[in-house]
């Protein structure tokens, strides 16, 4: 049987993995929207 504690840790773990994530994929949106502007000033501009 699993103790609690262990339970606890890999729960914790998870949780930092998902939150590592998240950022990690909201982090490349902002990139993704960045450049995208960047092409459109740059389009405009011609």
């Amino acid at each position: 049987m699993i103790g609690d504690m262990e339970i606890l840790n890999f729960m914790s773990i998870r949780i930092k993995q998902t939150c590592l994530f998240e950022k990690y994929r909201t982090g490349q949106n902002l990139v993704k929207r960045v450049i995208s502007r960047r092409l459109e000033s740059l389009k405009k501009k011609r």
